[in-house]
């Protein structure tokens, strides 16, 4: 069964981890600024979530949360634009409210929903004040100035800590990869979709003789014999547009100065790079044409008879 709109709109809340966290000079700075922009003494930034609204900032008020039955902003998230009551008194939605009839005796509300990239009402920056009031235009445009700075601030934070969080789960699988191929006799390697080396493992880099850091990017073509090099850039580039296999034979001359002859097979890796071995062939190489040579030799004598 798929999730309802506020099934997910929680969803969205709860992965922002902000709920329940120790107040930070960020988010109450932002708060100040509305206080000081509307001239209100209260200024909240409300998330609110399934049976109650908490406040991530709060100027003013002696409280961190109210049950959502009661809370003002439960229908400035249902907004699309700022969410304004004047005078709280004559308001039939809220003149009978515990807020407005005992502490802390809301007469004037203004709230601007919080809205995530993707659609999300998560809460709102709000300001309240003790007596009947109205916002100006330039006040109203200010609030919502900066409740987008408020998501602009918790969705760069939420996107650096997956970032973070995926470079990290990158490097262990990384290593996972490094450990499990360890003992392979065979070089394998990944690249992505432009040609980049992302990996070799340590079969890689004994048969080329180079280091790891060194082999990442393009650093392994500085390797490669320019004749083989272009060939094998061309072939790669027409089995990346074309999803293909490669196999091919390669020269590399290593930096110790020895030239091995390798073999090259790989295929795509389902997100447009791919992933290879390569064998080392020389000795194979070696016996064919020593093979050859001795056929030759031994068909002399009869190729000057005839």
């Amino acid at each position: 069964m798929s999730k309802t709109y506020e099934q997910k709109r929680i969803d969205k809340l709860n992965g922002f981890n902000l709920l329940d966290t120790l107040p930070e000079k960020e988010f109450d700075e932002l708060v100040k600024l509305c206080t000081l922009i509307c001239e209100t003494p209260v200024a909240l930034i409300s998330l609110v979530d399934e049976k109650r609204q908490w406040f991530k900032a709060c100027l003013g008020l002696g409280i961190s949360q109210t049950s959502r039955n009661i809370a003002f902003c439960d229908y400035t998230i249902r907004m699309r634009d700022t969410f304004v009551v004047e005078d709280t008194t004559r308001d039939d939605r809220f003149k009978e409210n515990p807020l407005v009839t005992g502490e802390p005796h809301i007469r004037f509300y203004a709230g601007t929903p919080l809205w995530t990239h993707d659609g999300y009402c998560i809460g709102s920056l709000c300001v309240i004040d003790t007596k009947p009031r109205t916002l100006s235009v330039v006040q109203k445009d200010a609030m919502e100035v900066l409740a987008r700075q408020v998501m602009i601030t918790v969705e760069k934070r939420t996107f650096q800590a997956e970032s973070a969080l995926d470079r990290l789960q990158a490097k262990n699988a990384q290593q996972r990869l490094l450990d499990s191929t360890r003992s392979m006799n065979a070089g394998l390697y990944m690249t992505d979709q432009d040609g980049k080396c992302t990996f070799v493992n340590d079969a890689w880099c004994r048969l080329h003789g180079l280091a790891r850091e060194e082999a990442l990017g393009y650093g392994y073509m500085s390797l490669i014999l320019e004749d083989d090099r272009i060939e094998l850039l061309e072939s790669g580039l027409k089995a990346r547009e074309q999803q293909t296999s490669i196999k091919a034979q390669i020269r590399v001359k290593r930096p110790d100065g020895i030239i091995r002859h390798m073999e090259v097979i790989s295929e795509p890796d389902g997100n447009n790079g791919r992933i290879g071995t390569v064998y080392d062939v020389t000795q194979h190489i070696k016996r064919i044409e020593a093979l050859e040579k001795e056929l030759l030799e031994y068909r002399a004598p009869m190729l000057k008879k005839a």
